[in-house]
């Protein structure tokens, strides 16, 4: 019933309801139809960002691609990481894996999305180091590690990534990247 409302729904605080339920239900019949929600063009970015939610609430893995486009997906000046982000964090393992696979360059689909969408080629691996901090996912220690030597020709995209991924392997407490100073 909540899911046919929130497709069939003419007004939109119907359909606010409605994705909350079915996040707060954690419905997993209802990942599909979400996922299309939250990565609609059309719908107003609101609805787009509770639908984000709802899926990190439910926690399905089928829902990490959109939530790694979404990461860097920008709309009439409204982004969509904050909300991107926390679900990836709520879905744990099955996001760590996409977040490294994007940051070592693994995963092609991404890179062509991204590419395609003018999203800059260095926002996955800033992205990716902040969530993976947050993650503090011991695998990720390789692969931000190789970040602290990070080029580009921009220095400020540069200082950027490489501060990310300090920031990131400082809070995972990453032993690996002390420096001890005598």
């Amino acid at each position: 019933q909540t899911q046919a409302t929130l497709q069939q729904a003419s007004d939109n605080y119907t359909r606010i309801e409605a994705i909350q339920a079915l996040g707060a239900l954690r419905a997993p019949e209802a990942v599909e139809g979400l996922i299309k929600l939250a990565s609609d063009e059309s719908a107003e970015p609101f609805l787009n960002k509770k639908a984000i939610e709802a899926l990190g609430r439910i926690g399905d893995a089928r829902a990490v691609p959109m939530l790694m486009r979404m990461l860097t997906k920008e709309r009439r000046g409204i982004s969509f990481y904050v909300e991107s982000s926390f679900a990836l964090y709520q879905l744990g393992a099955p996001a760590a894996d996409a977040l490294l696979a994007a940051m070592e360059g693994r995963d092609e689909a991404l890179a062509r999305w991204a590419k395609q969408n003018g999203v800059h080629s260095a926002s996955y691996v800033m992205k990716g180091a902040q969530i993976l901090g947050d993650l503090r996912d011991r695998r990720a220690e390789a692969a931000l590690l190789k970040q602290l030597a990070f080029k580009n020709e921009e220095p400020r995209i540069q200082a950027l990534v490489r501060m990310q991924a300090a920031e990131a392997l400082g809070r995972m407490r990453a032993t690996a990247a002390s420096v001890k100073w005598i």
